[in-house]
C-alpha cells in the first residue's frame, strides 16, 4: 500500500472511530427515536420525495436508523436496507427494529465507497449527513447511483455552508478548538449539483430545512442558545411562507438534493 492511500485510510478509521463512539452511547431508544426536533423537521421536508410505491430502498449512513426505520413504517410493502460502517450503529438498529416489531428492515455493515450490491439493485437510496465525513465524497456519490436502478431516485442531505453552523466551526477554529465531530465538510448548493452531475445523475430539486438548528443545538453549552434558536426558526418559518421556502433552502442547517438515474435507451 502507498504511503498517500494508507494516511488516506488511516483518517477514513480515526473518523468511524468517532462514529462508533457516538453510536455505542447513543441515548437513542426505541420510544423516542422519532421525537427529537432535528428528526421531525427532517422529515417534513424528506418524506415529499420518497415515492410511495417503492419497492427496494437502501439507506447509507444510516447511524441510529431512524430515516430508515421510518421509511419502513411508512412504506410497510417494501424492503429497506440500512448499512453503516460501525457496529455500534448497526447493534442499534436492530434493537430498535425489533422493539418497533419492523419486519421488513435489515441492518448491515458495509462502506458506502464500497458498496457489496450489484448494480442496479435498488428504487431508491438515501444518505443523511454522511458524505460530508467521508475523505472521497466523489466515490461515496458513485457508489449509491451504481447502485440504483435506472429511473431510480438518489437522496443525499448534508450540513450546508451558508449556516451559523459554518460560523460556529469557524470560531472554534480561531480560538483553537477541536469540533466534537473532528471532520466535517460543509456544502453549498452548486458543489452537490456538480458532485451529482459528475456522476451521471439527472438533478430533480434541491431542498433543506432547519435554518435556525445551528445555533439551537449549542443550548448544551448555554440555555440561551435554545431561546435564540426557537426565534430564528420562527422567523424563517414566517419568511418561508411568503417566499416558496427560499430561506430554508438556502440557509437551512442541512441542505437536500434529489437526482435521478437515467432511464435505460
Amino acid at each position: 500500500m502507498d504511503k498517500e492511500k494508507y494516511l488516506t485510510e488511516f483518517k477514513q478509521t480515526k473518523v468511524n472511530e468517532i462514529w462508533q463512539d457516538v453510536w455505542l452511547k447513543s441515548g437513542f431508544a426505541a420510544e423516542n427515536i422519532f421525537s427529537g426536533s432535528f428528526f421531525l423537521e427532517a422529515w417534513k421536508v424528506i418524506e415529499k420525495y420518497i415515492p410511495q410505491k417503492t419497492e427496494a430502498i437502501l439507506e447509507v449512513g444510516g447511524g441510529s436508523g431512524r430515516f430508515g426505520i421510518k421509511i419502513a413504517q411508512t412504506l410497510p410493502a417494501s424492503k429497506v436496507v440500512i448499512i453503516d460502517i460501525v457496529d455500534s450503529s448497526i447493534s442499534l438498529i436492530n434493537e430498535v427494529a425489533k422493539k418497533i416489531g419492523l419486519e421488513n428492515v435489515f441492518a448491515l455493515k458495509g462502506d458506502v465507497t464500497r458498496l457489496s450490491f450489484p448494480n442496479n439493485s435498488f428504487d431508491l437510496v438515501f444518505s443523511d449527513a454522511v458524505i460530508q465525513h467521508v475523505l472521497d465524497d466523489e466515490k461515496a456519490v458513485w457508489e449509491m447511483a451504481r447502485v440504483l436502478k435506472p429511473g431510480g431516485i438518489l437522496i443525499v442531505s448534508v450540513v450546508n455552508r451558508w449556516n451559523f453552523h459554518s460560523l460556529y466551526k469557524l470560531w472554534l477554529r480561531i480560538i483553537g478548538k477541536e469540533y466534537e465531530y473532528k471532520s466535517e465538510r460543509a456544502y453549498g448548493k452548486k458543489e452537490l449539483r456538480k458532485l451529482f452531475k459528475g456522476q451521471g445523475l439527472e438533478i430533480a430539486v434541491q431542498d433543506g430545512f432547519y435554518p435556525g438548528y445551528g445555533i439551537l443545538r449549542l443550548k448544551s453549552r448555554h440555555e440561551i442558545f435554545k431561546l435564540l434558536g426557537r426565534i430564528c426558526n420562527r422567523m424563517f418559518k414566517i419568511l418561508d411562507r411568503h417566499t416558496g421556502r427560499f430561506f430554508s433552502k438556502s440557509f437551512g442547517f442541512e441542505i437536500v438534493i434529489i437526482g435521478r438515474k437515467p432511464p435505460l435507451l
